[in-house]
């Protein structure tokens, strides 16, 4: 190895995920690079107050490559646990790299992140999610792309970025006056990513650094689908306002102009088409989550 090692922490928030995150860490340990690997460091933070995934940590410590760092964040929501995952990290590491604990890294998925990064000199890097289903859904999710998420060309400019793959720079996040917004209950990865861009911090797309999201049978459901996006909705809305995107009105036409194109959709007599109905609904739940959003700031979640 030639000079000093980069240093990077991957940071997992977990919620009753034993069996995931057990997955996960076998991945990471699995990565691989061409060059010079980096100086890497896992922490983890349970935030379930009954420490479910202190076994599956305490257990990977003895055969995990790198070493591992287990916290317990005993107040509930994802943006305190992935705060949390941070504490041992900031200040420690070069790198922050951010995966769900229902996900499984590529072997070389941090090296194409870093690989990226060097090649364009950008502030944070993601990357796509392909899912697999833990069993078999009904066709029309897969053929409708229901639980898809979105792709990018190779090095395309982002305006935000997701913490289920992102490489984020460490003294980035180590100048920010707060961390993730403990006051959103969702989209709260969403919000640091868009002010780190409104910041002229550079966001691009990594093509080559996937993960796998695992996908049980309970989120194959169109009751599932359509509930996510209303609080996606509701989430962007929350976002939007907050950082003077689009303006008020800008919002509420976007969210009533979705709100009824997919009602108009999903009236359409295609009876036989499920996924193209489907589609025309989750557009729908995503319109009138933003409407929401807009107009009650504070609508629980």
């Amino acid at each position: 190895m030639t000079g000093i090692a980069t240093r990077v922490a991957v940071c997992v928030a977990s919620f009753r995920r034993p069996a995931g995150l057990l997955a996960l860490l076998q991945s990471l340990d699995a990565l691989v690079f061409e060059g010079d690997a980096p100086e890497l460091r896992i922490v983890v933070a349970d935030n379930d107050a009954g420490e479910s995934a202190r076994a599956v940590c305490e257990s990977a410590a003895d055969w995990l490559r790198h070493p591992l760092t287990y916290v317990v964040e005993k107040r509930r929501g994802i943006a305190a646990a992935r705060n949390a995952s941070l504490a041992p990290a900031l200040g420690r590491a070069d790198w922050i790299a951010f995966v769900d604990d229902d996900e499984i890294a590529d072997p070389d998925w941090l090296d194409a992140l870093l690989r990226t990064q060097r090649a364009t000199g950008a502030d944070v890097v993601a990357g796509p999610v392909r899912t697999r289903f833990a069993v078999d859904p009904p066709r029309w999710i897969v053929e409708g792309g229901l639980l898809a998420y979105p792709r990018f060309a190779h090095g395309a400019a982002l305006d935000t970025a997701c913490t289920n793959n992102a490489l984020v720079r460490g003294s980035l996040l180590a100048g920010l006056e707060s961390l993730f917004d403990e006051s959103l209950e969702r989209g709260e990865d969403t919000e640091l990513f868009v002010r780190l861009a409104r910041r002229g911090h550079r966001i691009v797309w990594a093509e080559d650094a996937p993960v796998t999201e695992v996908v049980p049978l309970e989120r194959a459901r169109l009751a599932w689908i359509l509930r996510r996006s209303y609080l996606d909705g509701i989430a962007r809305a929350r976002i939007e306002r907050r950082h003077g995107l689009h303006g008020g009105a800008g919002i509420a036409l976007r969210g009533v102009g979705r709100l009824l194109q997919g009602l108009g959709l999903a009236a359409l007599p295609t009876p036989r088409d499920r996924a193209a109905r489907a589609r025309a609904l989750r557009l729908a739940a995503l319109g009138l989550g933003r409407c929401v959003g807009l107009a009650r700031p504070r609508a629980a979640q």
